[in-house]
């Protein structure tokens, strides 16, 4: 199907948290080794990352806004190792190493935590998850997204590895509504 010029871009993100050594990663064009642990979300992105770390040290934006204006200087939730751009202005892959500090803050988020922390948590785009209808289904998504995080900030603690975010944008033309239509490489002229 071609789509025409007048068609909606958007970028479509996904990201995959896993454990791993960072210094044994693969080529990233590559993708992952099928035997880490791990799991993918749409939508899971560093800004959602660094957002969550926000609300498990308990700040506000305000609180972040006046260090940072204070020089006072804080350690990043994420750093990113590695990059890729496999199709150039269509899909590029970002791999990041998540901080210590927030491995530990995540590991030690139990059952009652997450629900709490899934309330407050609106890092993830409303698109994330076009199953999750309605408020409730993106809380839902929310804590299933900290749960699983959680698991892997303890294996990764256990393991003496790295929990890892490796984020994928691909560029995607169509109407939102009906989903994507097809990749823009069909309109390129």
């Amino acid at each position: 199907m071609s789509v025409g010029r007048n068609s909606p871009e958007w970028l479509d993100c996904s990201g995959t948290a896993y454990v791993n050594d960072s210094a044994a990663e693969l080529p990233i064009e590559q993708g992952l080794r099928f035997d880490l642990h791990q799991f993918t979300s749409p939508g899971l992105d560093p800004s959602s990352v660094a957002d969550l770390r926000r609300i498990l040290l308990g700040r506000t934006m305000l609180e972040i806004a006046q260090d940072f204006q204070k020089g006072v200087a804080t350690e990043s939730p994420l750093r990113r190792v590695a990059y890729a751009v496999p199709i150039p202005h269509e899909h590029s892959v970002q791999l990041y190493v998540c901080s210590d500090e927030l491995c530990k803050l995540l590991a030690a988020l139990d059952g009652q935590r997450a629900n709490d922390v899934a309330q407050r948590w609106g890092g993830l785009s409303s698109s994330a998850d076009p199953d999750a209808a309605g408020p409730e289904g993106r809380y839902q998504l929310r804590v299933r997204i900290l749960q699983q995080l959680a698991a892997l900030s303890r294996v990764a603690q256990s393991t003496g590895k790295k929990l890892m975010l490796r984020v994928e944008y691909r560029r995607q033309t169509g109407d939102a509504c009906n989903g994507p239509a097809s990749r823009s490489e069909g309109v390129r002229h």
